[in-house]
């Protein structure tokens, strides 16, 4: 019906375009109505789902909009309400849910009457059960887990990580987890959140806090835009396995000392054989074999005692001067079986030229543990190269630093490469420990530098070794 031509139309004073500004921002049908039921605006969605142009419900009785309309009349009962809404195209089936405005800035005596399609509130239904359930799962886990924003407020929070801050979920949603750590510690944390927000990826890390080792990981929240709108942050208590961990490398500490006492005993009774005159060659070829298992046993251990301390970040190598030249020729010659097995051909250039094996290059540390980095890494390439490619070695000399690269022809697989160099990582290969890439790293940082991979189906796989150019060694 419309309205009638005496009535005085709707005024716009800055407080009602605030809310027509507001009301149109929204998806579903919304209008407000005044104390005597008359529309005083109709957002889009409403206008939309009624066929009535723009402007073209304002100034009408609502309950003059189809049967079950007069429900929004009734201050007492908010609804929701089943009504059928007329339009030009017939009746539509709608739910109505009225609100009243807060007194003051104009708006006393206004209310808000909410129009969901039958589609809309089942849609609204389902997202409901589905935050409920999603709530019931969190709030069931032991790890902690917040929703923040770009400015580190928490958006939602369950009961497990509101405990962590001696708080409710009510307590802490809407508030800056500033309010809940140490400055310092939250800048960290928005530091964290910061660099998922400006990367879009997730991240994870580990700190300790008041004797307790957490394990944190931060996850991007996408938002209709694709952006990220939100960060997903979950921490979990790993004291107990950090424990765990400790007391098992305490025991194999233990166990390896306990092994190479008696074992060096048996080193030195078989050297102190081979010097009696009186042992047949048959006899003296025995005793160099067993003489030559236990010291290669003895540097087993050693090497693993060496690891668990660079573990720790314990370890200082020997500042010995060594070859680089003669580590890589001692390698090659250890691993001659696999590369005949695979026809590999073996490429040595440095600063693109061939580089010959009697060309000497300089370098200080652990002769043990840098032969073990390059073996590591050279079987790896080896084994995962095609049969018949070729593999290369190319030495650079850059900012203080030798730059050794090893590359070959495969590729990582995709499950591997984000954790290519963490302990126990494989991909599956017969007889893999996963420690080969992990020890290389452990070896290369305690010696003051580091490796990275790269790979592609395209280029291949290329290690990068960096290691300190002694001062005095030239390019």
């Amino acid at each position: 019906m419309p309205a009638p031509q005496d009535s005085p139309g709707p005024t716009t004073t800055p407080s009602s375009a605030l809310l027509e500004s507001m009301l149109a921002a929204q998806t579903l049908g919304l209008a407000a109505l005044d104390a005597s039921g008359r529309i005083l605006y109709a957002n889009p969605a409403l206008e939309d789902l009624l066929d009535a142009g723009s402007g073209g419900l304002a100034g009408r009785f609502f309950h003059d909009l189809g049967p079950g309309a007069e429900a929004a009349d009734d201050p007492e009962n908010p609804g929701p309400f089943h009504a059928r809404l007329k339009g030009p195209g017939g009746c539509c089936e709608v739910f109505l849910e009225v609100r009243d405005l807060p007194p003051g800035a104009g708006h006393d005596g206004v209310r808000l009457v909410l129009v969901r399609t039958p589609l809309e509130r089942l849609a609204e239904d389902r997202l409901r059960r589905g935050q409920a359930l999603a709530r019931v799962l969190l709030d069931a886990e032991d790890d902690a887990a917040l929703l923040l924003d770009v400015d580190g407020q928490v958006v939602a929070v369950n009961r497990s990580g509101a405990a962590r801050f001696r708080a409710t979920p009510e307590e802490m949603i809407g508030r800056s987890l500033a309010e809940f750590l140490p400055w310092d510690l939250f800048e960290a944390r928005l530091g964290r959140v910061m660099e998922v927000f400006c990367q879009g990826r997730g991240l994870r890390f580990e700190d300790e806090r008041d004797g307790r080792w957490l394990e944190h990981s931060f996850w991007p929240v996408l938002g209709r835009d694709g952006g990220v709108a939100l960060v997903a942050a979950f921490a979990r208590d790993v004291t107990e396995q950090h424990a765990l961990a400790r007391l098992r490398e305490d025991v194999e500490r233990i166990a390896r000392h306990d092994i190479k006492s008696p074992l060096t005993g048996i080193v030195g009774l078989a050297r102190a054989l081979l010097r009696d005159e009186n042992l047949s060659a048959r006899q003296k070829a025995l005793v160099e074999a067993m003489g030559e298992a236990g010291e290669q046993v003895l540097a087993l251990l050693n090497t693993s005692l060496d690891l668990l301390a660079m573990e720790r970040g314990e370890y200082r190598p020997p500042q010995e001067i060594l070859d680089l030249s003669e580590i890589l020729g001692r390698v090659e010659s250890r691993l001659d079986p696999l590369i005949r097995r695979k026809r590999l051909s073996l490429a040595y250039l440095r600063q693109g030229r061939p580089w010959p094996a009697n060309e000497p290059c300089p370098l200080r540390g652990d002769p043990r543990h840098l032969e073990t980095l390059f073996a590591n890494l050279l079987k790896n390439a080896f084994e995962a190269a095609p049969s018949g490619s070729r593999i290369s070695v190319s030495l650079e000399p850059l900012d203080g630093f030798w730059e050794v690269a090893v590359h070959n022809e495969g590729c990582v697989p995709e499950p591997v490469r984000g954790r290519f160099f963490e302990k126990y990582s494989t991909a599956g290969k017969p007889g893999g420990t996963g420690l080969g890439t992990y020890s290389a790293r452990l070896i290369a940082r305690a010696h003051g530098g580091d490796v990275a991979m790269e790979t592609s189906e395209t280029e291949g796989t290329r290690v990068r070794v960096r290691l300190p150019r002694p001062p005095d060694a030239g390019a």
